[in-house]
């Protein structure tokens, strides 16, 4: 995709690099896609006007470079990125990151109270548990080496502890 242009530039003699002409750019499309624009001589425009818009062009350029000398990013050397210019962060987004980190601290220290009540065997066990949802009882025997009803016992316990806890 070609960058288009906006406003106004010089036409130059090809002979004698004199300024002869303005060209002003449209935002309209011709039937071909290419981007409408007019031109217009000097005696078309007088010389005051002639000369006017050449000082202005000479204006707008010197402030277009002084912008960009001076910004680490020039916005209109951009193409639209989404996120890289877009600030999404409103004062909402700012409270509900407050409101979860509080969430998260109390999730957190619920989690240690908890961890705390139960024993080192009930920990171990759970921790096989939280490590691999999918384990099954009867893995985690094996591995515990004991038998079945001890570690579903141990889970009773654990979910009992949970409920005293939580209430």
């Amino acid at each position: 995709m070609t960058k288009r242009k906006s406003g106004m530039s010089v036409v130059r003699n090809k002979d004698t690099n004199e300024i002869v002409a303005i060209k002003w750019y449209s935002d309209l499309l011709d039937e071909a896609g290419n981007q409408r624009y007019e031109v217009r001589t000097k005696e078309e425009l007088g010389e005051y006007w002639f000369n006017y818009c050449l000082e202005q062009m000479k204006e707008e350029d010197a402030e277009e470079h002084k912008a960009a000398y001076h910004s680490p990013v020039s916005l209109d050397q951009l193409q639209y990125e989404g996120e890289i210019v877009a600030d999404n962060r409103t004062p909402a987004y700012y409270l509900n990151q407050k409101e979860e980190e509080q969430e998260n601290s109390e999730k957190a220290v619920f989690v240690e109270e908890f961890l705390e009540v139960l024993t080192e065997t009930q920990r171990r066990r759970l921790d096989y548990r939280m490590k691999n949802p999918k384990i099954s009882l009867r893995e985690i025997a094996r591995l515990e080496g004991t038998s079945l009803s001890k570690i579903q016992k141990t889970f009773q316990q654990i979910a009992q502890k949970y409920k005293k806890v939580s209430a």
